[in-house]
């Protein structure tokens, strides 16, 4: 956008008046809809502890053992996977 290329949507916590002076900022509140945030990882990478306590941290509607059996491929109950915004089969 500050290249001159179009314009752009970035949530608000990205848009600072202050700072970003070239830009003109206008609330969509109203127009579009809410917005998930996601949290992708690659199944084969080790996730340490901070990353896994980033995550529950960050969900916590999804327990630890709920996390280490998304992060290990296995099934979740019905409920559990109605407990999360995206299918498990999903691979970002």
């Amino acid at each position: 956008v500050l290249q001159g290329m179009g314009i752009g949507i970035v949530a608000s916590m990205a848009y600072d008046p202050k700072v970003d002076r070239d830009l003109i900022g206008v609330s969509t509140r109203g127009i579009l809809p809410k917005c998930n945030t996601w949290i992708a990882f690659n199944r084969n990478l080790i996730l340490t502890p901070y990353m896994q306590r980033f995550i529950e941290l960050f969900a916590p509607h999804i327990s630890r053992q709920q996390l280490h059996r998304i992060i290990s491929g296995e099934e979740l109950t019905a409920s559990e996977s109605d407990n999360l915004p995206m299918h498990n089969m999903w691979h970002i």
